[in-house]
């Protein structure tokens, strides 16, 4: 973990924003000061529950085309597939 990173968890104690990180250190370290965590994937869920985007899952291909860390048959893309009721 970087300094900058943890810069970041130090200013969010502070401030208690919601803290968006993909970073598992730097998500499991900012979880245990309670500060709200939430990953890029949450961000598309939340924007295709709020009728932002029409479907979660071109965009999580088009994250994977771009090198993303996402497997399309692991346990986070389905997951997130079926909280929008995609699966």
């Amino acid at each position: 973990m970087s300094d900058a990173d943890l810069m970041v968890v130090a200013l969010a104690i502070e401030q208690h924003p919601t803290l968006l990180t993909d970073d598992n250190g730097v998500r499991m370290l900012a979880m245990a000061h309670s500060v709200p965590v939430i990953e890029s994937i949450g961000i598309l869920i939340r924007a295709r529950l709020d009728g932002v985007i029409a479907a979660l899952q071109p965009w999580l291909d088009q994250l994977i085309a771009a090198g993303f860390h996402l497997d399309p048959q692991g346990q986070v893309y389905r997951e997130a597939l079926q909280r929008v009721d995609e699966d």
